[in-house]
This record gives structure tokens, C-alpha cells and sequence, in this order.
């Protein structure tokens, strides 16, 4: 849980006769408000607690929310605010707690709002908390290092020459921030101004010399590319895609064709589809039609094709990865979405550089994690060392069996440990 004490000064505005017994306190007394999970992403049902010690027995019983943009006004309900049915109030100093769920928002920076409401007075609304949605760490969408990402309208500040449909790469992040803002290396591009000075953390990527620009993606509208599976159906003159994973996304529709081709094509409406396209999570929205939802994220110049099920011929699996990171001794898999949660098999193999000062006998051990299973085993090749030398050995793994129920789809998890035993000839 976050959490965050403030203490609201706010004069209660009488709104007819004072109700017998129950008061709005002036100052008012200090409030903590959390949320959980504590670090929300867009992935997350956000829950906002506000808390405190009210000075008599008529604490607030309830909360109410709205929420408007990025701004969320809070309502502290007292006893008989919703019908004027008030009790007596001890004066005794009681805890309370008033929960509201939020649901799921998409990535930004949220402003609270508060207030404390009884059946005919009301505290003026008083900034007191903000807090940070950001994108699930791995899934769709992701800003990070190393990424992909496509500009979805041109003509933006501080970004001269570049027009709609430029490719780049996420260079670093200028800020703690998982929202940015980022360093971006454009494709072809020679009017960049910025270099990896302003990197805020570990080492950034090398690139291009002015290819680099400052981009904010809260203000400039950027697209990552999407391929997923889904359910695709019309609602309230927009089109969603409801995906494999639980997740929902507002497929944009630029000038109406995919609305009237999916009514007439073989395609339909209410088939199972796999979409791919540019996703945005945050920032502007370009030619989104007002009163659309961004759900989990707009999907930009959408492709639409039949999503073929496992073992059809298709390409379900064909995004699997299997990940055997030498350097951080572990094995990750990163499970494509379109793949079906059966038993899978996967190998790989990877490099790596020994030194040892005796003759030793070498070997891998693999340590899957309790709730993948799956049947490994483990090559290295040559599997010898001789004493005060230094070797580049292959390690090859495969595993048969492995349960991808147990990997959430769209991430890269770790699946099991790995490392290198050297026994004495």
C-alpha cells in the first residue's frame, strides 16, 4: 500500500440548517489516503483507502469517487448524507476507513480531490494526493530501453522533420519515471539535438549521432507495436478487441473501413481475430473518435486477420522466446499471447567464457522453478578445462513438457536457474 498523510484545512459550506449532531470538523482532521496495489500499472483494479482518527463517533461511513481525465474527486460521506437520517455523535475519537474502488485507468499522473459531505453541509474540494499508473512491466505497450516505437502524428515540438509513421528506439529514460520522459533515436534522421548525457540511470544504448531527440510521451503521441489475439466486437459506435489475456483495447478506426468491412468481409464481427498494429497507452490520441474508451490502449493502423488456434498450421507460437542469460544465471521464456497453455517444448543454447587454474570436468545444472516442471536437460560443449586456461564453451538446454499455464502471457518471466559446476580430474 502507498500511503500519504495531509492535513486539509477547509471551512464547511453550509448548505441549509446545521444537522443535530453531526458536524464537519474545521480544520478538519489529518487524512492518509492509499492505494493499492501501491505501484499501480493499467493492468491493476486501483483501490483509493482514505483513513484517519474523526473526533467523535460520527465518522465517514462511505466513499464516493468520480473521475474526470486524470482528475479524481473523493467524497468522505458522514452518517445520513445520502438521506438525512442522522444519529447522535459521542464525542469520542474514532478510527475510520472508507475504501473506493477506482478500476483500472490508464497510465498517467492521477490529482485526488477531497472533501467531507453531510446531509446539508459540504468542505471545499482541496488538492491533497497524487499518484502514478504506470504500463505493466513486459507487457504491451512497455517503455523501455531497447524499444520499438512508431510516432503517430507528425508536426510535434521539438521534433522537426519528423513526420507520422518515423521509427525509433528508446535510447534511456531521463527520469525515474516508468512514463518517461525517454531519449529516442529516430531511423534516418539527422536533425537530432540530444545524447545519452541525460540518462538517469545504468548505461544507455549507443547511437546514432543526431539521430536523438527528447520525447515525452505524455504530451507526444507514440505507438509500440501490438500482435495479439481477441475477440473483436462493436460497442457504442467503436470497435474493441477483448484479448486472450482478460485485457481490452479501442481498435481505431480512422474514416470508418474496418467498421463497414468486418460487417461485410469474412471476417466478422464476434470472431476470433489477431490484430495487429501500434499500440498507445498514454498521451495524445490522434484520430480518435470522441466517446471511444482507451481501455487498455488504442490500437493504431490495425491489421486484422483470422487468429488460427494451436496446432492448426498457423503461426500461434510463433513469438515464444526462450532466454538463457548466462550472465544473470537464469533461463527466462516469454510466452507469445496466440499460444496455447498446453505442455511445450524449447531449446537454445548460448556462449560463455571460462578460466580455471586446475584440470576440472565441467557441467550444467538446471533448477526449474516448482510450478513449470517440464523435463530438462543440459549440454556443454567440450565439457573439459585444462588447469590455467581460459576456454569459450556452448551450453545447449532443452526442455520437453513445460507447462505455460504457470508463465503469464505477454511477459518474460523466469523459469528456472542455471549454472556451471567445475569438478577437480
Amino acid at each position: 500500500m502507498r500511503s500519504t498523510a495531509i492535513c486539509l484545512f477547509a471551512s464547511a459550506l453550509l448548505l441549509a440548517t446545521a444537522a443535530q449532531g453531526v458536524t464537519i470538523p474545521d480544520p478538519l482532521p489529518s487524512i492518509t489516503m492509499e492505494t493499492s496495489p501501491e505501484n499501480p500499472t493499467s493492468a491493476d483494479t486501483i483501490v483509493l483507502a482514505l483513513s484517519g482518527v474523526w473526533p467523535d463517533t460520527c465518522w465517514p461511513r462511505s466513499l464516493s469517487v468520480s473521475i474526470s481525465g486524470t482528475t479524481i474527486s473523493a467524497d468522505l460521506l458522514l452518517p445520513g448524507a445520502d438521506d438525512c437520517d442522522e444519529p447522535t455523535c459521542d464525542p469520542i475519537p474514532s478510527f475510520y476507513q472508507a475504501t473506493a474502488s477506482l478500476g483500472q485507468l490508464s497510465p498517467g499522473l492521477y490529482f485526488v480531490h477531497a472533501r467531507v459531505v453531510s446531509c446539508n453541509a459540504a468542505s471545499e474540494y482541496e488538492p491533497v494526493f497524487t499518484f502514478q499508473v504506470g504500463l505493466p512491466t513486459g507487457g504491451p505497450g512497455d517503455l523501455t530501453q531497447g524499444a520499438c516505437v512508431v510516432l503517430l502524428a507528425g508536426d510535434q515540438p521539438g521534433l522537426p522533420g519528423l513526420q507520422a509513421g518515423r521509427n525509433g528506439t528508446i535510447v534511456c529514460s531521463t527520469s525515474d519515471s516508468p512514463l518517461g520522459p525517454f531519449l529516442v533515436s529516430w531511423d534516418f534522421y539527422h536533425l537530432g539535438t540530444h545524447n545519452a548525457d541525460g540518462c538517469s540511470s545504468g548505461a544507455p544504448a549507443l547511437s546514432r549521432p543526431n539521430s536523438t531527440t527528447l520525447v515525452d510521451p505524455l504530451y507526444v503521441p507514440l505507438g509500440t507495436c501490438f500482435d495479439t489475439c481477441g475477440v473483436i466486437n462493436p460497442r457504442n459506435g467503436c470497435i474493441l478487441l477483448e484479448t486472450d489475456t482478460g485485457l481490452t483495447y479501442n481498435v481505431v478506426d480512422a474514416g470508418g473501413w474496418l467498421n463497414i468491412a468486418l460487417s461485410t468481409s469474412a471476417i466478422r464481427f464476434g470472431d476470433r481475430v489477431r490484430v495487429k498494429g501500434l499500440l498507445s497507452t498514454i498521451g495524445p490520441r490522434p484520430n480518435v473518435p470522441a466517446g471511444c474508451p482507451r481501455e487498455n490502449g488504442d490500437i493504431h493502423e490495425p491489421v486484422v486477420t483470422i487468429c488460427a488456434p494451436s496446432g492448426d498450421g498457423g503461426e500461434p507460437c510463433q513469438n515464444n522466446k526462450f532466454t538463457i542469460d548466462l550472465a544473470e544465471n537464469e533461463i527466462r521464456i516469454y510466452r507469445d499471447p496466440q499460444c496455447s497453455t498446453d505442455s511445450h517444448s524449447f531449446s537454445g543454447c548460448a556462449f560463455m567464457g571460462l578460466g580455471a587454474d586446475h584440470n576440472a570436468k565441467l557441467s550444467v545444472q538446471i533448477t526449474p522453478l516448482p510450478s513449470v516442471g517440464g523435463t530438462w536437460t543440459a549440454t556443454i560443449t567440450p565439457d573439459t578445462i585444462a588447469a590455467d586456461s581460459s576456454i569459450q564453451v556452448e551450453i545447449c538446454v532443452e526442455v520437453e513438457g513445460l507447462d505455460l499455464s504457470a508463465i503469464p502471457a505477454g511477459q518474460d518471466v523466469k523459469v528456472a536457474d542455471i549454472s556451471v559446476k567445475a569438478d577437480a580430474l
